[in-house]
């Protein structure tokens, strides 16, 4: 198949194939393969190269860009209880003006806006205002403008409360609209991760980023690929700042020295 692959790759305006997976990518072959009843893989290939659409289509199958609000519920938890205090502390201590944070692959905004009303919440508990920004990227120009508009789907809800869903957003129809205050720390641009010519997104000027989330998309990469995102994110974080992965992401960073703060948090620091 890794010469489908790579063949496909040639024929093709759907560019960088071979930095994804290759089960990953053979999965979307054989999937729509069969949703077009074709006969086999061959067939497929020579419809996706003949045909515009299909690879468009091709494209956004290899962009996974499924979220939703709070989607791993214990992470968020651990920031809530373990990171927001010694954020908090050091803000206190006039070690920072404010607490920088980027959400790498933000898709629609979800995570984003999971963070700002993690923020905003522990702002009134601890009743003392602390100024926060989050830089939220994709690179989709598309999901980053689903992600400005900030209109969501009820599926899209499923680890989130009600009352959390009553308070930080509007329904209007099928559609849920995020509380426009909720939008004014957050900083939404297009942001190719594996793009060496960018090291970090342009809005944030320097990185230096108190804490990163770059979760449930590095295992659609090839070991090298992961490597250069993840050094990539690293490099961006401030002295003492913590990276976070997704749950089946987590054997990476073990394997390559870096120390999880908690275990199962997902939750990283370099050693």
């Amino acid at each position: 198949m890794s010469t489908l692959i790579k063949y496909i790759s040639t024929q093709t305006d759907v560019k960088n194939i071979d930095h994804y997976d290759d089960s990953f990518v053979n999965n979307i072959i054989e999937q729509r393969t069969a949703a077009l009843k074709l006969k086999d893989i061959e067939t497929y290939s020579n419809f996706l190269i003949n045909s515009k659409a299909e690879q468009l289509f091709f494209f956004k199958a290899l962009n996974n860009n499924y979220s939703e609000f709070y989607r791993n519920p214990f992470t968020f938890y651990s920031i809530e209880n373990l990171l927001f205090p010694v954020f908090v502390g050091q803000l206190l201590n006039k070690n920072k003006k404010e607490i920088r944070v980027w959400s790498a692959a933000s898709s629609a905004g979800q995570e984003a806006y999971s963070l700002a009303i993690l923020f905003e919440e522990y702002q009134m508990k601890c009743a003392d205002l602390f100024p926060y920004r989050i830089f939220a990227t994709d690179k989709c120009s598309e999901e980053i403008n689903k992600a400005k508009t900030g209109m969501y789907k009820e599926v899209e809800f499923l680890q989130m409360s009600f009352s959390r869903i009553k308070k930080w957003f509007s329904k209007k129809g099928d559609n849920y609209f995020i509380d426009p205050n909720l939008q004014k720390n957050i900083h939404f641009s297009v942001f190719d991760l594996l793009n060496k010519s960018t090291n970090s997104p342009g809005s944030s000027i320097y990185g230096d980023f108190d804490l990163i989330i770059c979760a449930n998309i590095l295992f659609y990469y090839k070991p090298m690929y992961q490597m250069r995102i993840i050094e990539k994110l690293v490099a961006n974080l401030s002295k003492g700042g913590y990276l976070i992965v997704g749950e089946i992401e987590r054997h990476l960073l073990l394997e390559n020295n870096y120390k999880e703060i908690y275990p199962q948090s997902g939750i990283f620091q370099p050693k």
